[in-house]
């Protein structure tokens, strides 16, 4: 078996690889790990942030002489995008419509024995949104698993 080498650039291939902004009022988000959050310009745009939140090893098999790897990579979604000034539904609706199509290409991606990773699966998620700073905001916890690390 192999390694996961990266999660962060595993969870981005996904998202980069199968995005279809149809779904996202044909908006593609930009995608980007957490250490380059100080380029992002929050005022016209919707932005993916990811960054390792946990992680564990765990043995299994017979005496565990085999190891699982799971790291959990924060999926970070946010936007301001608004159809008209002052419009705080159109950020809510917005935002909704990226949590789905990240929802849809992790779901899709549950179970690929091809990229580094056996499976990938959505641990967690919450709302941290903002109306009074008219901010959209949603984090999934994605837990890549790969048996016999």
């Amino acid at each position: 078996m192999f390694k996961i080498t990266d999660p962060l650039d595993t969870i981005k291939t996904v998202l980069d690889a199968g995005w279809d902004d149809d779904n996202t009022d044909s908006i593609t988000p930009t995608v980007k790990n957490i250490v380059e959050v100080s380029e992002a310009n929050f005022a016209g745009g919707d932005f993916i942030f990811l960054y390792l939140v946990d992680g564990a090893e765990d043995a299994f098999g017979i005496g565990g002489t085999g190891w699982m790897d799971k790291p959990v990579v924060a999926v970070d979604i946010r936007t301001t995008y608004k159809r008209t000034t002052n419009d705080v539904g159109s950020i809510r609706d917005h935002m909704i419509k990226i949590k789905d199509e990240v929802r849809r290409l992790i779901r899709a991606s549950l179970s690929n024995p091809d990229a580094n990773f056996l499976i990938m699966k959505i641990r967690r998620y919450r709302d941290l949104s903002d109306k009074s700073k008219m901010f959209g905001r949603w984090v999934f916890d994605v837990q890549l698993e790969n048996y016999g690390a």
